[in-house]
């Protein structure tokens, strides 16, 4: 099991109020206070979106670049940034990370509904990279949608069918990858999906939420 922590959606470094800013790095150090009372300072994270585009996507991705300066480095050192569903796409994401130097917790359902210019087949390698600095094995973020309708919604349980394609595309890249399941159901949602892939031919289940494919 690993522990992270994510932070609420006002905790946010596109702001241009000086205020939220600040808030922002209160928040994400208290949350590095969390971990580091836990005894996981040096493994666990803070993952937070990029934030809001406030109109201007270059303007306030510049003010992310400067307001980020703010976080202690320790801190810095233990965060991750999420694409999301809506505003900053994968590759978006990326590129600010490739430059802070920040791994990228790729969610794969906000992918689907915010697809990148660029594939993500292309970007998963480049994504990996980017926890090569902080020394643990990349997470990703899994869930599938409730309907066509309701695109951004999580449902109760992953559908399998929905991840087929993916899991087939990082089975190939060779690299060992932890997901973090976003469902409704929490645990059993978890543990149907292990059930599920565990039964797909060459797949062989190694522990109670751990498969070798």
């Amino acid at each position: 099991m690993r522990t992270s922590f994510h932070p609420n959606q006002f905790t946010l470094f596109t702001s241009d109020k000086p205020h939220i800013t600040e808030n922002a790095v209160v928040d994400m150090v208290y949350h590095y206070e969390m971990l580091e009372a836990m005894g996981l300072a040096d493994s666990g994270t803070i993952n937070i979106h990029v934030g809001g585009a406030y109109g201007n996507k270059e303007a306030a991705l510049e003010r992310f670049y400067e307001n980020i300066k703010q976080l202690p480095e320790h801190v810095f050192k233990r965060m991750t940034l999420e694409n999301d569903d809506k505003t900053y796409t994968t590759e978006e994401t990326l590129v600010l990370c490739e430059k802070l130097g920040i791994p990228l917790a790729f969610d794969y359902h906000h992918e689907y509904a915010n697809p990148s210019a660029v594939s993500w087949e292309e970007l998963l390698p480049r994504v990996y990279e980017t926890w090569r600095g902080i020394g643990i094995i990349p997470k990703v973020h899994i869930s599938s949608p409730i309907s066509e309708k309701k695109l951004r919604h999580h449902a109760d349980y992953v559908d399998l069918q929905f991840l087929t394609e993916f899991l087939k595309v990082v089975v190939g890249l060779g690299q060992d990858v932890d997901f973090m399941i976003e469902a409704k159901r929490k645990d059993e949602a978890a543990l149907q999906l292990v059930e599920d892939v565990a039964a797909i031919r060459g797949v062989k289940r190694i522990g109670g939420a751990t498969v070798e494919w």
